[in-house]
This record gives structure tokens, C-alpha cells and sequence, in this order.
């Protein structure tokens, strides 16, 4: 009997990671629960919250006369309008029975959209050279040329800019980024040429990476999570080995980093928090927890000084463990699935209402904490029950973070996951599936630069080429200080390059 209860384990085990595979490979990516006869309750929890906060005070109802509000129809919208910055060519259509002397009595305009493909110019530099006739030496004068990311190239720094961020932002091969060259006719930029671009300008950002990394351990409130990336060596085998990008979020000033390590060994995640005071919030890998659980005023292996003020999980980890196991245990895990539903719907409506710290966390006080202590009350209840596979996984994962899971309700500007950090390592992954793997170490902190800036730019709504043509201007032409920290994208006065595209 004891043979076949463990063979049924066994084979139960294997049955819920063949489950897995084949939904990692066929499925839905997105984790949707929808548990029956609850539809109703998380509609009314939400309207609950909503009528909370919308409705009027007491006092102010009855100073409040009432009267008949009508309606007012939505206005339409035209659909045929276009930003003011874009550039308007007017094509005027004569009727073809038109003759002079016709008295014109109105006209019709209509605005459509035009695509050019790649559009090039050739900037084309004229240096005078003068002398000066009453001079007692025969002296020329003539000016400099522009410095530029590539002293002697034939490519102005737009080139690059370009480059980056059809790399980097919309994941075009280089090859791709050569051919549309080509098809422009430009054929002298070859691959070789534009890996040289990229080695050149991350060579020159590195500064402003450094500035960013100063900046996040400036904050008081980060996000820390890692991914893989390859890069080629030939010291291992099949000239490959597995490198891994830290990456960094300050989410209250929509600061990212991306940092290059060649492993995911604990000691890297060290490096990079060395110095940081404040708060950290990670998934339930065990590099972070190692960090909370050292003293504070102890430094890690000796050497490195890093004090959390408060260490937070992810619920967005959480939630997955418990929806991978709701098949294996309804009764215990759809409740648990409910609960978590409803600690988001209070999330989601902060966000729509786009409440303050202090709003945010009067709500989760009043709503969140009464969840979360009947998501305790289930965990701790099913402890005493005979748990196994993922049920108990997901339930002993729980419990074990769950003060570092409920610390997210102490603060309004907490975030209750790390999915905005997540977002933000699709770009990696994305880019991945197009360049597979880095030629050095050296080369794999350059992509960890280029990330950086884009997906800061797009944190804050900037062009990202705009930026770049910018940014590179001044690099160029200034020396990068501490007082550069304003030049980066979570800082710098945009209006200093929206005004001409491309800087």
C-alpha cells in the first residue's frame, strides 16, 4: 500500500510538470482565473472601494441643493487629425472643368497620412579657410570640425542614434538595419561598420551608466531582479557561456538599470547594492533574502554595506505558484486565488483613481488588511492538512515570505509586485531572440547601457532617438561630472530636444 501511494505521488508529480511544459509551449501566457459564483463578489468588493472614495461627505449633502443634471452628449472626435510637428505638404486638386474667372465659394480639406520610408540627408559641412592680410605670419583660419561618436566616419551621430534604437528599442537585427541602408543606397555601412558604431558609443556612455547607478542607490525604493543573456568565451565549451543582467527599478522616479555580471552568483547582486540604505523588493530568490537576513550596521562578507530598511516579495510570484496548483486542489487553492483577486482589485483601483501615498495606503488599511489576514487564516488551517506536490509548495512559499509579503501595505508607495519591473526585461528578452548572444563581456555592459536609456525613455514618454541625438551632443562637447545626473532621462528638460526631431 505504502509502494503504491508513492508511486501515485510519483506519477502525479511527473503528470503536473508534463501539465507545465506543455502550457509553457502551447498555452496562454496570461495567469486568468475566473472561479464560479465569485464573479459577483469581486464586483461588488471593487464598487465598494469605489463608493468609498467617490462619495460625497455628509456635510456636503446637505449644503448641496439638489437639481436635475442633464446629460450631455460626448462629443465626437475627429479621427482625421495629426500632430501640429508633422510636416504638412499641400496638394491642391482643380475640378476638371475649371476655368478661370470660376468664383470660389469654400473647399474641402482632407488630411491623410504619408510614409517615407528611411528618409536620408546628406549634412554637408563647409570650413572656410581664411588668412589675414595685415598679419606679419601667414597663419590660417579655419574651423573645427563638429566633434562626433566617430571622428573619421561618414556617418553623422543621428546614425548611431538611429541604430541604437532600432537594435535595442523595436529588436531590428543589424543585418536588417544594413539592408534597409541598402535599399536607401547607402551601400558602404556593412555590419562590421555598425558593430563599431555600437562598441563606440557604449564605450562612451559608460560614464552616463554610472551616473544611473548612482542615482538608483540614491533612492530609497528599488526593484531587483536578473535574467540571462549569452556571451561568447572561448575558455568554455561550445564557445559559450551563460551571462546574466542584473536589472534595477527605482519605481518612484521611473529609473532603470541594467547591469552586466558574468553569473547570477550572490556576490554580484552584492556589488551592485553595495551602499544602497532603503528598501528592496525582489521575487523569492534566495540571493535577496540573504541580504534581509544579515544585522543591520553588518557588512556582507565583510565588505560590502548594504542596509534594508524594509525587504519586500511579490505577490505576482505568489499568485503563480497557487494558480499552477489550482487544478490539484480547488477546494483549498480557489479561495486563496479569490482572495489574492481582490487584493489586486483594491491595487487596480488606486491606480484609476490615482490616489496619493497617503490615499493609497488609507485603502489598503482599511481593505487589504482585512484579506490578507483571512489569506493567513487559510494557510495557517491548511498546514494541518495533508499536503502534496505543488498545493504544498505554494502554501509552504507563502507562508515562509509572508511578512515580507504583506510589507507592502505599510507604505502607499509600494508596489504589491514587481511586475513593473518585469516589463521592463521584455526589451532583453525580446532582443535575445534577434542577436542571441553578445561577443564579450565588455560588449554584453554595452547592451546593458543601451537597455538602460531606452527603457528609462520609456518610462517617461520620451523619444528615444530624440534623446540620443542629445545626449550625444553633449558628451561630445561637455564633460560628464556629477552635475551630468541631469542629463539623464528621469531628469533632463525635454524641452531641450523635442523641439527639433532628432536633436
Amino acid at each position: 500500500m505504502q509502494e503504491n501511494h508513492e508511486q501515485k505521488l510519483q506519477i502525479a508529480a511527473l503528470q503536473f510538470r508534463l501539465d507545465q511544459l506543455e502550457r509553457a509551449i502551447r498555452g496562454s501566457r496570461r495567469e486568468r482565473f475566473v472561479p464560479d459564483n465569485t464573479e459577483s463578489q469581486i464586483t461588488l468588493f471593487e464598487q465598494e472601494i469605489t463608493d468609498a472614495f467617490n462619495a460625497p461627505k455628509e456635510a456636503e449633502k446637505e449644503e448641496q441643493p439638489v437639481t436635475e443634471v442633464r446629460k450631455r452628449k460626448p462629443k465626437k472626435v475627429n479621427r482625421n487629425t495629426f500632430p501640429a510637428h508633422l510636416l504638412r505638404v499641400e496638394s491642391l486638386i482643380q475640378p476638371e472643368d475649371y476655368q478661370e474667372g470660376f468664383k470660389k465659394i469654400g473647399q474641402d480639406v482632407t488630411e491623410i497620412l504619408k510614409y517615407t520610408p528611411l528618409q536620408l540627408e546628406v549634412l554637408k559641412i563647409v570650413r572656410p579657410r581664411y588668412t589675414d592680410p595685415h598679419a606679419t605670419e601667414d597663419t590660417i583660419h579655419q574651423a573645427n570640425i563638429p566633434p562626433r561618436i566617430i571622428p573619421r566616419g561618414l556617418v553623422d551621430d543621428s546614425v548611431v542614434a538611429g541604430l541604437i534604437t532600432e537594435k535595442f528599442e523595436y529588436h531590428m537585427p543589424v543585418f536588417r538595419f544594413v539592408k534597409k541602408m541598402k535599399n536607401a543606397g547607402i551601400d558602404f555601412i556593412h555590419a562590421k561598420h555598425c558593430y563599431n558604431y555600437l562598441a563606440k558609443a557604449g564605450e562612451l556612455m559608460q560614464p552616463i551608466h554610472a551616473l544611473m547607478h548612482k542615482e538608483v542607490l540614491n533612492s530609497k525604493y528599488v526593484q531587483m531582479d536578473e535574467s540571462g543573456i549569452r556571451v561568447l568565451s572561448q575558455d568554455k565549451e561550445h564557445g559559450k557561456q551563460r551571462g546574466c543582467m542584473w536589472v534595477m527599478f527605482a519605481p518612484t522616479s521611473g529609473l532603470v538599470l541594467f547591469n552586466y555580471r558574468p553569473s547570477k552568483e550572490k556576490h554580484h547582486a552584492y556589488d551592485l547594492l553595495d551602499g544602497y540604505k532603503g528598501v528592496l523588493q525582489s521575487d523569492g530568490n534566495s540571493t535577496y533574502q540573504s541580504i534581509a537576513d544579515v544585522p543591520p550596521e553588518v557588512k556582507i562578507m565583510g565588505r560590502y554595506s548594504i542596509q534594508l530598511t524594509a525587504f519586500l516579495n511579490c505577490w505576482a510570484h505568489t499568485r503563480r505558484k497557487f494558480y499552477e496548483a489550482k487544478d490539484l486542489d480547488p477546494t483549498l487553492i480557489n479561495p486563496i486565488l479569490v482572495d489574492i483577486q481582490q487584493l489586486y482589485a483594491i491595487e487596480k483601483q488606486t491606480s484609476k483613481e490615482n490616489l496619493t501615498a497617503q490615499q493609497c495606503y488609507d485603502l489598503r488599511q482599511e481593505y487589504a488588511l482585512p484579506v490578507l489576514d483571512a489569506i493567513k487564516e487559510k494557510l495557517d488551517n491548511a498546514i494541518l492538512t495533508n499536503l502534496t506536490g505543488p498545493v504544498k509548495t505554494a502554501i509552504q512559499y507563502t507562508i515562509k515570505r509572508w511578512s515580507q509579503l504583506s510589507n507592502y501595505i505599510s507604505d502607499g508607495n509600494y508596489k504589491i509586485d514587481t511586475n513593473l519591473l518585469e516589463n521592463k526585461i521584455r526589451l532583453l528578452a525580446l532582443g535575445r531572440k534577434n542577436y542571441l548572444f553578445a561577443k564579450t563581456d565588455e560588449t554584453a555592459q554595452h547592451i546593458a547601457t543601451f537597455y538602460s536609456i531606452v527603457a528609462t525613455c520609456q518610462a517617461h514618454g520620451l523619444n528615444t532617438f530624440d534623446y540620443l541625438c542629445w545626449l550625444f551632443r553633449k558628451i561630445n562637447t561637455e564633460k560628464i561630472t556629477d552635475d551630468a545626473t541631469y542629463w539623464l532621462p528621469h531628469k533632463v528638460d525635454r524641452t531641450q530636444f523635442e523641439d527639433g526631431v532628432g536633436g
